[in-house]
């Protein structure tokens, strides 16, 4: 008996090949042995005539997996290319079928877009210049729905599509630039205890906190801060992501990881909590109290 062998493969123009390996013909060793060898061929016949330099990695797009169409179709990604001129990526978002065929482009607007969603509505929510914005799952008929200030981050909806959760950032906390706004040329930093700096990042007083508000039918409304005062961040830093915060099962309350320490208590502390808020009740409770 014959087994039949489904690649596919695509080149973007950077130089980046996306390759499905169709699930009813190989298993998860099987996919990986063939992806890695065509890669492996992909890019010896690409760059055989030309030396591997910075440059040429440069050129090369970066591919990133977004979600997969409503009618599982289809896979939509994005890809980042590039600009050492202006020293900043252009990212755009692509789709392709999932039986294989060729990409096709769904944004061409300067800028990035990412956190592709499917929204209650139908259609394709993702984010764009730190704003929610709506279009057809072909690119076409985008619309701006979100316009709050400092912008969002990690948006998701609840299960029932009646709420969004999403991140942004907060002043909590007053600097030295607040103390002294007249002397705004000054380039200096004042600070009597940790956590000053965070990796690269010195301490600006602003933390990002984890908000909700209803949706319907392409409306945002009635936002809330359920972190509101506090002074801690939800994503962790510095890497924390997305994945710092999610919707229960039915909905009507959110989870996320928090470390809810200040100062040296912070710094020194390698330990985070889980937390539960409830839509109904408004309270916060951490779940994990005895997991230290």
């Amino acid at each position: 008996m014959k087994t039949k062998v489904i690649i596919t493969a695509s080149l973007q123009k950077s130089g980046t090949a996306l390759i499905y390996l169709h699930p009813k013909f190989f298993s998860m060793k099987m996919k990986f042995f063939f992806a890695a060898s065509i890669l492996f061929s992909f890019g010896t016949s690409l760059f055989a005539q030309t030396a591997m330099t910075p440059e040429q990695m440069w050129k090369l797009g970066r591919v990133g997996a977004e979600t997969v169409t409503p009618d599982h179709k289809n896979l939509v990604y994005g890809v980042s290319y590039p600009d050492m001129a202006a020293n900043k990526s252009e990212r755009n978002l692509y789709s392709v079928p999932l039986e294989g065929g060729v990409a096709k482009q769904l944004t061409k607007t300067e800028g990035t877009e990412y956190n592709v969603v499917s929204a209650p509505d139908g259609k394709m929510g993702y984010l764009y210049q730190g704003q929610y914005w709506e279009s057809n799952w072909d690119g076409m008929g985008a619309k701006q729905i979100s316009k709050i200030d400092g912008g969002v981050d990690n948006l998701k909806f609840s299960a029932d599509g009646k709420y969004v959760l999403y991140t942004a950032d907060v002043k909590i906390t007053h600097t030295y630039e607040d103390r002294y706004s007249d002397l705004d040329k000054a380039n200096a930093h004042e600070s009597d205890e940790l956590m000053y700096r965070h990796w690269d990042s010195w301490e600006d007083g602003a933390y990002s906190h984890v908000f909700f508000a209803s949706y319907f039918n392409g409306t945002i409304t009635d936002p809330k801060d359920i972190m509101l005062t506090e002074p801690y961040d939800c994503p962790q830093k510095p890497d924390g992501g997305a994945e710092d915060v999610i919707w229960n099962g039915a909905g009507d309350g959110i989870i996320y990881v928090c470390k809810k320490l200040s100062g040296k208590d912070y710094a020194v502390s390698t330990n985070s909590d889980l937390y539960y808020y409830s839509i109904a009740t408004g309270k916060t409770q951490d779940l994990t109290t005895e997991l230290k």
